[in-house]
């Protein structure tokens, strides 16, 4: 997850001093932010649980909304295939707790 929604994670060189440090975990970067907050906010309430899980297990397709305000690119891996729903559930349930 940290590679797209932490801002510099896939970029970063800790042997490379010119780099700037680390932002905070989950500031966004490809992907949204998921601190603070933000994942309840795309996806609010009891049903935003089960769309959020829907969105991290099967995603959409590109230009299709997701959540209260996203728009899909399609650059989203999804992870039904790799995770089992209880994997699944112990992520969307971190995210929420961020």
């Amino acid at each position: 997850c940290a590679r797209c929604h932490t801002k510099g994670w896939s970029y970063y060189d800790p042997t490379n001093l010119d780099l700037p440090p680390l932002p905070p975990q989950g500031s966004g970067a490809y992907g949204p932010n998921l601190r603070d907050g933000a994942t309840l906010l795309q996806f609010p309430g009891e049903a935003g649980e089960q769309q959020q899980f829907d969105w991290v297990a099967l995603g959409v397709p590109a230009n299709n909304q997701y959540g209260v305000r996203g728009i899909s690119t399609g650059r989203m891996p999804h992870f039904s295939q790799q995770l089992t729903d209880d994997q699944i559930t112990a992520i969307v349930a971190y995210e929420r707790s961020l």
